[in-house]
């Protein structure tokens, strides 16, 4: 209810319950026995739709050193737990009126609980539905001073910064060398602004700290409806297409690109019919196996295609280009290895035992070594580019997100963050620079903007109560 509005709820009604109804009535035309048709449907739906729950419960369990939480072994009981009823119900010769009364009552008991949840949910977020997004920041009178260079704004999603690899234990030097002899500025203690990756990115398009918004939106508020907003809204994009630039999306799982209000072209768009809850909903089904498979499938061709296209973005177009870039690296799930090998999350490319760790640095080095291409070709072709390369918050490996303790804070909120601005010096990006003041900088010295440059500071929230902000700027600070 937080991430989704009620339209889409459609799909998968018009998938599950056609498909249902047609299983009952042919099992009502063979058995000649509507009650038990409608039992048998009712089993079969529970157990089928509950199946990810209890995998999810009791993944990775082990029994003398045997991995039980499989799906090898726990798919054998669910589908007895569907047989054996169906073959009891056939063949009873049991009235199922009474069964059949109870049944209902309780379908009729979860449909209120659903609905009261959903109305109770409603009242909450109904005022602030009606929030401005176009107040937060008004466009800024901005001219072309050096030539109208092409702009990469790249997020690499969840990949930190120096206290995360502290953490990690991991010597990402020789990257921090590549960028720096291709002339990137890079902050030494630069930090996240948010630890969740829409209000992290919202806040970097935005310009603009989104604690004003929480008095607006509710701190007890749990949608995430309007920060995608602000999202598809930015100022940014905005100021990019004043000044007459193209603006460009690379193909995100972070939210529907074709959502953004001024994008000229989507790069990687996967035309597909798409829908967040029927997905959810599949993945905690019995063939939520086949699904996670075929997801980690396509988004492994979606990494790979954006690492391809960004090369070529503008060569065919006589505007400058803005190119927003959001790639799932190292953000589980960790399908690559170190050199783009496909993996399944949770089998480990070697003999060792998965370690979510050591899947993240795979994921990292691959990351690496794509960016590094990536950049080389931006280069070659334009070295008058302007390059962003950001993390849009560090790891979450082993964080207590309601219970956070500094060293938690600084792994989350550490994140790699490196300039490519030839028209730049390097003291304009200060050592503890946050990315809400990225595009302040870039605006006020290429594009002749009066940006106030603003105090870097950071929050934590988490998703369970998304604008509940905690400003920890001071612990944050002290390391």
């Amino acid at each position: 209810m937080k991430e989704l509005v009620p339209i889409d709820i459609l799909i998968p009604i018009l998938i599950i319950v056609p498909i249902s109804l047609t299983t009952f009535f042919i099992l009502k035309f063979i058995l000649k026995d509507s009650k038990k048709a409608a039992l048998i449907v009712s089993i079969g739906l529970v157990l089928f739709f509950t199946y990810g729950h209890f995998y999810n419960i009791l993944k990775g369990f082990t029994i003398l050193d045997e991995v039980i939480g499989r799906h090898r072994y726990l798919i054998i009981p669910f589908i007895l737990g569907i047989i054996i009823p169906i073959y009891f119900i056939i063949k009873s010769k049991i009235d199922f009126q009474n069964i059949t009364k109870i049944v209902n009552g309780i379908a009729i008991t979860l449909l209120i609980m659903i609905f009261v949840n959903i109305v109770t949910f409603g009242i909450t977020e109904i005022e602030s539905s009606t929030i401005n997004y176009e107040s937060m920041n008004d466009p800024m009178e901005l001219q072309n001073i050096y030539n109208t260079p092409d702009v990469y704004y790249i997020i690499l999603d969840e990949y930190g910064g120096s206290e995360t690899m502290k953490y990690l234990n991991y010597d990402n030097s020789q990257f921090f060398e590549f960028l720096k002899e291709k002339k990137f500025i890079i902050p030494e203690k630069s930090t996240s602004n948010y630890p969740i990756s829409q209000f992290s990115i919202a806040s970097s398009l935005n310009m603009e700290y989104l604690s004003d918004l929480s008095n607006s939106v509710g701190k007890n508020s749990k949608s995430y409806l309007h920060v995608n907003e602000m999202l598809y809204n930015n100022p940014v994009m905005k100021n990019f297409k004043s000044l007459e630039y193209d603006i460009v999306v690379v193909e995100s799982s972070l939210i529907p690109t074709e959502n953004f209000v001024l994008v000229d072209d989507i790069i990687c768009h996967n035309q597909k019919m798409d829908s967040m809850l029927l997905d959810t909903v599949a993945r905690a089904s019995m063939i939520g196996y086949f699904i996670e498979r075929y997801d980690e499938e396509e988004k492994r061709d979606q990494i790979k295609c954006a690492f391809s296209e960004i090369k070529t973005i503008g060569n065919n177009k006589d505007k400058p280009i803005f190119a927003f870039i959001h790639i799932l690296l190292p953000h589980p799930p960790n399908i690559f290895g170190p050199n783009g090998e496909s993996i399944i999350p949770g089998n480990s490319i070697s003999s060792e035992i998965w370690d979510e760790k050591i899947a993240y640095i795979d994921q990292l080095k691959f990351a690496n070594k794509e960016i590094t291409k990536v950049i080389e070709k931006i280069l070659d072709k334009n070295e008058k580019s302007i390059i962003i390369l950001q993390g849009d918050h560090g790891s979450g490996l082993d964080v207590d997100w309601k219970n956070p303790d500094e060293s938690m804070m600084l792994q989350r909120l550490s994140i790699l963050n490196a300039y490519y601005a030839p028209e730049i010096s390097e003291n304009q990006f200060h050592e503890n620079i946050t990315p809400v003041n990225s595009f302040r900088i870039i605006f006020n010295e290429y594009f002749n903007g009066n940006y106030e440059i603003l105090e870097d500071r950071n929050y934590w929230n988490n998703a369970d109560a998304p604008w509940d902000f905690h400003d920890v700027t001071e612990i944050i600070g002290r390391k």
